[in-house]
């Protein structure tokens, strides 16, 4: 099944590669009966476990609301201002704030006894970044299966995000509510202002946002359970190799670079720098801590090496990169950049550089092994989505080729 579709500024916008996806996911590039068949380099990702909301009670009357800080970013200011907001205009709900103990990935088990011993309901905020936006996501759906009813709160800036997570963790329908980005620095003024707002993406008031998560009857979808899985099919066709280099780039499969397609054939040969099967397993892999884990083959791996121009012989190289189970291209705001160093008597097979230009476009083994490593990250790991599993600030130029080099040992200090 393909990612849910997120939403901004009151639209509704596929998100890059959603469409493309879509569209192998019904068959267009069935390869039956095509002129160019190739490999699909996806990773495998597993089966949603579908998990039921908590149930809702029809009015806040009478009840307790825990407002939860999760200790990020003016959090606890922000809250603040919301729980000012329920006193005046909710008279009959009781309000606790309280701060979850520990960073805000941190579990606190003791909170959330406290709050089911008292039947309350549960406010969190602040989804500021791209791990605690995820952080408060991932604690209410823990706390929706304890039912608990829950009102997260995340800025506009990560609605994608949030979205992709819940989807894979089982619980697409969990109720946020979006506010202005940012919160952190803000004065309480403003960020009153923000409660009294609207929702960027919903355009409805933020405070009736919140209060309707935690009270409207659950949907038909809020309530599903059982297993979903999302297959892969292994090839893909069509009438022209023009089609699937734009079905790659428009999937997002590509470091938006030309490829070279990964026919049988090519696979087959990149297959013969290895000793190990095509179905062996090789790993698991995610862009960050907060999504999912995606398995993948020594088959897998070798559709990404070609894709990215490599030989047969550097595939052992390739194949150690992607058994290591560290993505190239972590998911955060921070740019990051990944870095290979190759030692041992295969730098020398492959005439690796570790001298002039070493880091630079002057060398095939470390060009495009560098180069495997971050496709291999981006399709077999499930990542690299800009606004779901990509959100560094301003992206880097060395994700083109991950800084892969080989090590001077003979010549080290």
């Amino acid at each position: 099944m393909n990612e849910p579709i997120p939403s901004g500024a009151c639209d509704i916008e596929s998100y890059p590669g959603e469409n493309a996806e879509r569209r192998v996911a019904a068959g267009e590039f069935d390869p039956a009966g095509k002129q160019v068949k190739v490999l699909n380099p996806r990773g495998t990702p597993p089966a949603i476990r579908l998990r039921p909301m908590a149930s809702r009670a029809a009015s806040l009357e009478g009840k307790t609301v825990y407002f939860v800080d999760v200790r990020f970013m003016n959090g606890n200011v922000f809250l603040g201002e919301i729980q000012k907001m329920f006193a005046e205009q909710l008279p009959g709900v009781k309000t606790e704030f309280r701060q979850k103990r520990g960073g805000y990935t941190e579990d606190d088990p003791e909170l959330w006894a406290e709050i089911k011993a008292k039947d309350a309901l549960v406010v969190m905020a602040i989804g500021h970044c791209s791990t605690c936006a995820p952080a408060v996501a991932v604690h209410c759906m823990n706390l929706e299966d304890m039912d608990i009813a829950t009102a997260p709160i995340v800025t506009s800036a990560f609605t994608d995000l949030v979205k992709a997570v819940t989807f894979k963790a089982g619980m697409p329908e969990l109720r946020f509510t979006f506010v202005p980005h940012p919160v952190g620095g803000k004065p309480p003024a403003v960020l009153r202002d923000y409660v009294l707002g609207a929702d960027p993406v919903t355009c409805k008031p933020v405070l009736g946002e919140i209060t309707g998560a935690l009270t409207r009857a659950l949907t038909q979808a809020e309530r599903r359970t059982g297993a979903q899985d999302r297959p892969v099919p292994r090839l893909l066709g069509a009438d022209s190799e023009d089609a699937l280099h734009a079905l790659y780039l428009d999937a997002g499969w590509t470091d938006a670079l030309p490829v070279v397609l990964p026919t049988e054939e090519r696979v087959a040969a990149m297959l013969k720098g290895t000793r190990h099967r095509p179905d062996e397993v090789v790993g698991r892999m995610r862009p960050t801590e907060t999504q999912e884990d995606w398995s993948y083959t020594v088959e897998q791996v070798a559709v990404n090496a070609v894709m990215a121009g490599t030989r047969p012989e550097y595939f052992p190289v390739i194949l150690a990169l992607a058994s290591s189970q560290v993505t190239a291209l972590h998911s955060s705001t921070s740019s990051f950049a990944a870095m290979v160093v190759v030692n041992g008597p295969i730098r020398h097979e492959l005439r690796m550089n570790s001298g002039l230009g070493a880091l630079g476009p002057f060398n095939h083994a470390n060009a495009t092994i560098g180069r495997a490593y971050g496709l291999l990250s981006r399709n077999l790991g499930g990542g690299a989505v800009p606004g779901t599993t990509y959100l560094g600030s301003q992206g880097n130029p060395l994700n083109y080729s991950n800084v892969c080099f080989a090590e001077n040992e003979e010549k080290s200090p």
